[in-house]
């Protein structure tokens, strides 16, 4: 600073230097410094000098008072590209300065203050911070102008009066700095901008001793300032209830949800700001085969996005929408604070994360949280678990809160060991057509499928069948649902949870069968549905089948002996046997009166060439002489005809007959639907010749499933003896298992 030895100095002689500096703040640990989203800052701004000082030299003295107070909000509310805030500064200013210099024959002062806005001074006021990297730099756009500047004193000065300037960071061009930077470490998020720095500035010299030093003021600068930050809100409509539902197939809306997205400011306010568009990307969607777990059928799923932004239910001309399946799209139009789309489900077992991002002009994008919720910047659709796929109000609603892959369900009780049926929660959440219907698993109780092609014959034995077995039973399923391929139920997979390919049975009449029979893809071992190839069963009234003939059955239980045969059927392929080894049939001749061998006078019965007696049981009498005498009639009937007579004679002499063993098929609980009900004859204890004959209507036919091998009702104690004793196997409920998951056990 020049120094003149005129008394006439101007005015601006007295000029403080106008410095403003930003404080250097470290990050805390742990939190990294990032450019705010903030559409505008608010704070306090104070500077303040005060400076009291004499020097001489020569025989001439100076002193000096300079004392300076700027105090006052700084709102920068206008934000542009960099970014770069600006505003105005507020404040009030208080300012005096006085120099007196003593000559040897006089004295000389000179006095100037300021009581007033900072407004008075125009455009100076304008201030600006910038935010560059990790740094930022707070400064005023240009000088300082006081008007109205108060001077008194006895020198004189030819300058014009009133007014004075305040110049900022530089003069010239080159800063009035000693060792200090315009650069400071941005604070970490959420904190506010502020500091306090002294900053030494040449001050301004007086008089006329051209060898002084250069006086510098210390100015104390401080700030406070508050980023007014701006956020994205994610407010999904209807969020804690929403699931995803399916439509008739993949191309097909089942339901949506309307998404509004919401730029304000962290206290809930609207921003001066706008977006100029914002983004919407669904990430890690599920593409899931079909719309369910069995539909369409494998071979025909289709493996598409399940949920999608999709053109049918938004606004195209506001929204762009990026890609063919509508993962990403955008807004489009004038700058808006909010928006309101609409996300589309075409499967049952949909499931997506939504992330929002708002462009601002000038800031970073921002990037959306879901309303109520500011950690989850990725909105889980719909609404679950961060380690589920499952809604959380379906999972709520199942009175659990289970894995996605758990399969647990023990009702109805079965084999040990097999818990479940081969269905995860998350399948039997995503669910089944069912006849065109979407279906849902039961959770508690073990689920079964059955594709009936018997048709309405078949169903009082898949009533059966469901009754006894306690299992959740799907019984109409249509082939467009269910195939008699490859049998699955959970087909469509791709990354939901599962355990294994699990299979449904399915039913058809095949004249060819006598009775009923279940084929299997292993021998040797319990049955499962997986290893189950069909359930074939003769037509109901097709005459000189088993289920067409009355046995030893009563009349009433004649006709229910089909149903009880599916529902037999069915039982073995979960896993039940019969109730012991199989009996067998062996031919008995009878030895008539007439024949030449027979020395006794009465007829009899030989088996394998020894001979056997065939008692009733109920009347005790030798069932050889009853047969005799049908026999003896049938002969009196042809008497008069040698030629049929010699045609019908051999047929009368052996008889075959089925035969009830101890502990075989035959034995155990007689309610049990595993249990024969065949048998003709049954050996008599002790006495291996005897064989008692079983009267017609005495054998009962089964309606239950049995829990224990004891003999009962005809196996049980009674008169003569109990027919076919305790089983060998039995127990038929604890032999249950539906689960294709769980090995079948050896038989």
């Amino acid at each position: 600073m020049n120094r003149s030895v005129s008394l006439s100095r101007s005015p601006d002689a007295l000029r403080p230097v106008w410095v403003l500096m930003a404080f250097s703040v470290v990050a805390l640990r742990g939190q990294v410094p990032q450019i705010p989203n903030a559409s505008e800052f608010t704070g306090t701004l104070e500077v303040t000098v005060k400076e009291h000082g004499s020097f001489s030299s020569f025989g001439i003295t100076e002193e000096y008072t300079f004392d300076l107070s700027i105090k006052g909000q700084l709102k920068l509310d206008e934000l542009r590209a960099g970014p770069v805030w600006s505003g105005k500064y507020d404040a009030t200013v208080a300012f005096s300065a006085a120099f007196t210099t003593t000559f040897p024959q006089a004295t000389c002062t000179l006095a100037q203050s300021y009581n007033g806005p900072l407004a008075a001074a125009g455009f100076g006021n304008v201030f600006e911070l910038e935010v560059s990297n990790n740094t930022y730099i707070l400064s005023p756009r240009s000088p300082l102008f006081f008007s109205d500047a108060k001077f008194t004193g006895t020198c004189q000065s030819p300058a014009e009066r009133g007014q004075i300037v305040w110049w900022p960071f530089r003069h010239g061009g080159t800063p009035w700095l000693q060792g200090s930077t315009f650069q400071f470490t941005l604070p970490p998020a959420g904190q506010n901008y502020k500091g306090q720095s002294d900053v030494k500035i040449p001050g301004p010299g007086f008089g006329v001793i051209p060898t002084a030093p250069v006086t510098f003021y210390t100015y104390t600068v401080k700030w406070d300032l508050k980023p007014d930050e701006i956020e994205v809100v994610i407010d999904p409509e209807g969020y804690d209830q929403w699931r995803p539902e399916a439509g008739s197939n993949e191309d097909t809306i089942g339901n949506t949800i309307n998404v509004k997205v919401k730029l304000q400011k962290t206290d809930g306010s609207t921003p001066k700001a706008e977006a100029t568009k914002f983004k919407f990307e669904l990430i890690e969607t599920s593409k899931e085969p079909g719309i369910a777990m069995n539909y369409p059928l494998a071979a025909k799923a289709q493996k598409t996005h399940d949920l999608q932004i999709s053109p049918l239910n938004n606004n195209t001309q506001r929204l762009d929408i990026k890609d063919f399946e509508g993962q990403n799209a955008e807004t489009r139009g004038p700058p808006l604070r909010e928006y309101t789309f609409t996300i589309s489900s075409f499967d049952w077992g949909g499931w997506s994360k939504l992330k929002v991002t708002a462009v601002v002009t000038g800031l970073p994008p921002i990037v959306g949280y879901l309303k109520g919720d500011k950690s989850m910047k990725e909105v889980r659709l719909p609404k679950r678990a961060a380690n589920s796929m499952i809604a959380e109000a379906w999972m709520k609603g199942q009175g659990g809160n289970k894995p996605d892959d758990d399969d647990s369900e023990k009702d109805p009780f079965g084999q040990s060991g097999c818990d479940g049926d081969g269905l995860t929660l998350y399948q039997e959440y995503r669910g089944f057509i069912e006849n065109g219907t979407h279906i849902e698993g039961n959770t508690q109780k073990k689920d079964f499928f059955i594709l009936n092609l018997i048709g309405a014959d078949a169903e009082a034995g898949l009533w059966l069948f469901t009754v006894i077995s306690g299992l959740e039973v799907h019984k109409d399923l249509t082939e467009a649902e269910f195939s008699p391929q490859d049998r699955l139920i959970n087909g469509n997979f791709d990354k939901g949870p599962r355990r294994k390919d699990q299979h449904g049975v399915f039913m058809i009449t095949d004249e060819a069968v006598d009775g009923a029979v279940t084929n299997f893809t292993q021998s040797g071992v319990a049955g499962r549905p997986g290893t189950t190839t069909g359930v074939r069963i003769q037509p109901r009234d097709l005459s000189g089948k088993s289920l067409s003939s009355p046995y030893n059955l009563r009349s009433i239980d004649q006709t229910l002996s089909y149903d009880v045969a599916i529902a037999h059927e069915l039982l073995h392929s979960i896993g039940v046997d019969h109730h012991g080894p199989q009996d067998k049939s062996e031919e008995f001749e009878l030895v008539h009166v007439d024949d030449p061998a027979n020395t006794q006078g009465r007829p009899y019965f030989l088996l394998k060439g020894s001979q056997v007696e065939l008692i009733d049981e109920k009347t005790g009498q030798d069932r050889a002489a009853l047969f005799d005498q049908t026999y003896e009639a049938i002969k009196q009937t042809f008497a008069g005809d040698p030629q049929a007579w010699a045609f019908i004679q051999p047929l009368m002499k052996n008889y075959p007959f089925k035969i009830g063993e101890k502990g075989y098929e035959h034995s155990g609980d007689d309610s049990c639907v595993m249990r024969y009900f065949f048998a003709s004859i049954y050996l008599a204890d002790g006495m291996p010749n005897r064989y008692y004959w079983v009267p017609p209507g005495t054998e009962p036919l089964g309606f239950s499933i049995c829990d224990v091998a004891k003999g009962t009702g005809v196996n049980g104690p009674r008169t003569p003896q109990p027919r076919y004793g305790d089983a060998n196997l039995g127990k038929c409920r604890s032999q249950m298992c539906p689960n294709d998951a769980v090995p079948p056990v050896k038989r």
